[in-house]
């Protein structure tokens, strides 16, 4: 009995390490523009589904009764985007050949991942990659961006935009710029969160040195010169300040307004004169949705593609190949149901973040208040690093929620 014991936990340590190690290397080198199977990611949820079945059933069972409104509207997005891409083919042929794509299989990645990192072998290790990305990065970002010359050799070639000393967006590992604030831009929230909550060695988050960590984080990201993912690094900082301060204290209120005016300074250097102003933003985002409107469109959507679209123009406006938001997006390629099934998974997800935080357990909240401007300000379930960005930190997050309470976090 002991023997058969001890090989059901062999293979089941084996096959969920496996898992989680295809799940990291599928989200870390691929992207939309290298893209992957359209059912890569669901058949991977199926084979941990399998897998948590036979060896984490309590678990499975668990975190399917805790997070039934997060997992019900994951799904319920996936089958409103399929239905509407089948209802798409019926009306209109010439698009049916629009394949779904893969990245919409991570929203059924949550569950599995929850149950595979409740192991906290799995979890430590995810979390070792994710600090080390974050360490990586940290050291690369200014490089690339000073220098113009890439880190990693996979990827598009750097963008040139002058800014001081900053000649160039940098992108790290990222494909291109515009796919790190997602997963990799995460990377920092969730390993220093995680690693706050283990505890290792005694240490933990306090005011200081989350204020400092945090800060470097979003130096780094500077290098990005992405206004959204600075602007939401500043604003995480800030939050995670008061979350570890003990006491709002006069020092705390300094360093906010330290923060706020140094982070303002950087905004106008960086931003002042080379990037587009808000109304162009703006403008594509209501013809977007003024055109989803459209009723020969709204319950269908026009279906996906990666190509610009160039009938989607702003007259006397300087042309974007997309509406730069989210939603905006998701309702013009996929309609309405699958919009309001998508809005109903972001409520679930803010949902499961704000008794994260009740619960002492501010990384989720951090996370999402870093990355989620640039799904104002960019596209998101469009790109396979933001989709990640969503399964991952709802999966880590339930996984948390489904384990044993953890203490308040220390405030030295």
């Amino acid at each position: 009995m002991q023997r058969v014991k001890f090989i059901r936990e062999t293979v089941s340590q084996l096959l969920g390490a496996a898992w989680v190690a295809v799940l990291l290397f599928l989200v870390l080198c691929f992207t939309a523009w290298r893209p992957l199977a359209p059912g890569t990611f669901a058949a991977l949820a199926l084979a941990g589904l399998l897998i948590a079945w036979v060896f984490e059933r309590p678990r499975l069972r668990l975190v399917l009764q805790g997070q039934r409104l997060l997992l019900g509207s994951a799904v319920l997005t996936v089958l409103a985007i399929c239905a509407d891409g089948w209802a798409l083919g019926l009306l209109h042929p010439e698009r049916a050949s629009l394949a779904l794509p893969a990245q919409l299989g991570l929203l059924l990645c949550i569950a599995p991942i929850a149950v595979l990192l409740s192991d906290p072998r799995r979890m430590r290790a995810t979390v070792a990659v994710f600090a080390a990305l974050a360490v990586v990065h940290i050291a690369v970002l200014p490089m690339e961006s000073i220098t113009g010359q890439p880190f990693f050799t996979w990827g598009e070639d750097l963008y040139p935009r002058q800014s001081g000393p900053l000649a160039f967006q940098a992108r790290g590992l990222a494909w291109q710029v515009v796919y790190f604030p997602g997963l990799l831009m995460s990377t920092f929230y969730l390993a220093a969160g995680l690693l706050g909550e283990e505890r290792p060695g005694g240490w933990t988050f306090g005011p200081r040195s989350w204020l400092a960590a945090s800060l470097v984080w979003a130096a780094a990201l500077a290098c990005l010169q992405s206004r959204s993912a600075l602007a939401g690094a500043l604003a995480a900082s800030a939050l995670g300040l008061f979350a570890f301060a003990r006491a709002r204290s006069a020092h705390v209120w300094l360093a906010l307004a330290a923060v706020v005016a140094g982070g303002a300074a950087l905004f106008w250097f960086l931003f002042s004169e080379n990037k587009s102003g808000g109304g162009l933003r703006a403008a594509y985002v209501a013809l977007y949705f003024r055109r989803a409107l459209d009723p020969e469109w709204v319950w269908t959507g026009r279906g996906y593609t990666i190509d610009a679209d160039p009938d989607m123009q702003v007259p006397g406006q300087q042309y974007l190949v997309h509406s730069h938001n989210d939603f905006a997006q998701v309702f013009f390629t996929w309609g309405l149901p699958a919009l309001l099934a998508y809005l109903c998974f972001w409520a679930a997800l803010v949902r499961m973040a704000w008794r994260s935080w009740r619960a002492g357990r501010y990384w989720p909240t951090l996370a999402l208040v870093a990355c989620a401007p640039s799904f104002l300000t960019d596209l998101g379930l469009h790109h396979l690093q933001k989709a990640a960005f969503l399964a991952v930190l709802a999966g880590m997050a339930a996984a948390r929620a489904a384990g044993e309470p953890v203490p308040a976090p220390l405030r030295p």
